[in-house]
């Protein structure tokens, strides 16, 4: 994404960042950067690959994903039902049916692209938006709420008029 300033009343709003390192064993690849270096012996046991405690992630990501549209849009001086579209990270389209259900927003408002590419990981919320964009479906003056959790654990979100 490519920011600039503007004299317009558009670009980003409100934006929140968090993290929580206690759960920094549910979302992790256990032998990589300084903490663990990787070796053939954990190559060898397969500790350079990605692990994730999915029952936990899930429920981690059900209770934070409410708080960031809450407390970005409360920030905002905006009601959740005013965002035209969310862009939720797209890890796993259960966690987003719940959100929907939890939230009370209906799921034609969250822009979803993993049935076509599953999973993107940390790419995920920047694919959807110029997928969005680019095709149109965002329009100027759009609410946009982007949103990410993962590693760490960590959260947060970022409104955007565009």
């Amino acid at each position: 994404m490519i920011l600039g300033s503007t004299q317009e009343k558009k670009g980003i709003l409100q934006s929140i960042v968090k993290s929580d390192g206690n759960g920094w064993e549910l979302i992790q690849v256990p032998s990589s950067g300084s903490r663990k270096p990787i070796t053939a012996e954990t190559i060898a046991a397969k500790e350079n690959t990605f692990k994730m405690a999915g029952k936990s992630v899930f429920i981690f990501a059900t209770d934070v994903i409410p708080q960031i549209i809450g407390e970005v849009t409360a920030k905002a001086g905006i009601r959740p039902d005013q965002l035209d579209h969310i862009i939720p990270h797209q890890a796993n389209v259960r966690i987003i049916d719940f959100i929907s259900k939890k939230t009370g927003i209906n799921k034609d408002r969250f822009l979803l692209n993993l049935d076509r590419y599953g999973n993107t990981a940390a790419a995920s919320v920047g694919l959807a938006l110029d997928e969005n964009v680019t095709s149109g479906k965002i329009k100027p003056g759009h609410l946009v709420l982007i949103m990410g959790f993962g590693g760490g654990l960590s959260w947060g979100g970022i409104l955007i008029q565009f």
